[in-house]
């Protein structure tokens, strides 16, 4: 994809990363949007659903089915898919706090997990981090999340379209292949970093603005943000790979172990643009010194040339009355001459001693 042409400090725009949070989670009837995929070997259906009564005679269906919720705003609706599937209060509560840690729970029929869903919404020149709730029950899984779209459209077409052994294997091997979705769009979102950290660093080493520490600070929190959404999601990957749970088959622990690998990568990936983002900040205040040393030695020199011209000309600036010197009438061109002298000749000391 071809760049833009970056020609001044001022047009690098550093996309800020901000956390996805509910506005209040409130008594509300506002509706949230719920689709249901339903698939096995054979076909494959994807339904919205508008009510629980709707969902209640849906899910009867036979085969793995997919239910995902966006929005967590309306308590009745998360109240009543509590109910239906028996999801303990502790997980509803973990739901409700869209600022969760990242961790995985097993409740014995069901796992329960939360991961950080990071996207780079262009159009709202954003990195955003979204929690993401997934219940996996023994051929059932439940997402929630609180905006609409997400990184699992492949997901849902490689489904619908039965490209892949998706549609040949159980929910354990759905979980793994949203998560594997998620960690993917880690690396384009690391990307969009590094990207920022290039244009950042070309300024520093060519022009160094005192709008460079602005930059720099902004990718240094954008790190920092996103090293806490991908950096514990290790846990929750080591769990699944170990087969623990009788809902996550022993057969995919070779598929969560490259997640694993992946999530390693992102981490190792995130860690090198933080130090890298440090080193450039190392150069910064290094060539502000050096302008502000470079300076200070410009002034050094001249205050040094005038302090001996500066003398002269107080000596006769004197008003005494009896001066013999001041009687010569070619007295002012010799003490021109004397001045002149001294400052061409410290020049060329200095020149001599590679002062300037």
């Amino acid at each position: 994809m071809p760049q833009k042409t970056i020609t001044d400090v001022d047009d690098i725009e550093i996309l800020p990363v901000e956390k996805v949070f509910p506005d209040g989670v409130k008594m509300s009837h506002e509706p949230i949007i719920m689709s249901l995929i339903t698939y096995d070997r054979e076909r494959s259906e994807k339904i919205d659903i508008t009510d629980m009564s709707h969902l209640c005679d849906v899910i009867k269906n036979p085969g793995i089915k997919w239910l995902n919720v966006d929005g967590i705003h309306d308590l009745d609706v998360v109240e009543s898919l509590a109910v239906q599937f028996k999801i303990h209060l502790l997980a509803i509560e973990d739901i409700l706090d869209n600022d969760q840690r990242i961790k995985i729970d097993d409740y014995g029929d069901y796992l329960y997990f939360i991961i950080k869903m990071l996207y780079v919404d262009k159009k709202e020149k954003k990195i955003y981090i979204e929690q993401v709730s997934t219940f996996i029950f023994k051929d059932f899984l439940i997402t929630f999340q609180e905006n609409p779209g997400d990184v699992w459209g492949l997901v849902r077409k490689n489904i619908l379209s039965n490209k892949g052994r998706i549609r040949k294997s159980g929910a354990g091997y759905l979980a793994y292949s949203l998560i594997d979705a998620i960690v993917d769009n880690y690396f384009l979102v690391v990307e969009n970093i590094e990207e920022d950290v290039v244009q950042v660093e070309r300024f520093a080493l060519s022009n160094a603005k005192p709008l460079i520490l602005e930059k720099i600070a902004n990718i240094k929190n954008n790190i920092l943000q996103i090293r806490h959404a991908v950096s514990p999601l290790g846990e929750v990957i080591r769990y699944l790979q170990k087969g623990e749970s009788d809902l996550i088959d022993e057969t995919l622990s070779p598929y969560f172990r490259d997640v694993y690998d992946n999530v390693l990568r992102n981490i190792e990936s995130i860690k090198s643009l933080d130090e890298r983002v440090s080193g450039i900040m190392d150069i910064y205040v290094s060539s502000m010194s050096q302008n502000t040393n470079q300076i200070m030695k410009v002034l050094t020199i001249m205050s040094t040339i005038f302090i001996p011209l500066t003398f002269i000309a107080g000596v006769y600036g004197m008003n005494f009355k009896h001066m013999p010197e001041l009687e010569s009438p070619i007295a002012y061109f010799i003490v021109l001459g004397i001045m002149a002298t001294i400052g061409i000749g410290l020049l060329i000391f200095f020149r001599i001693k590679k002062w300037i």
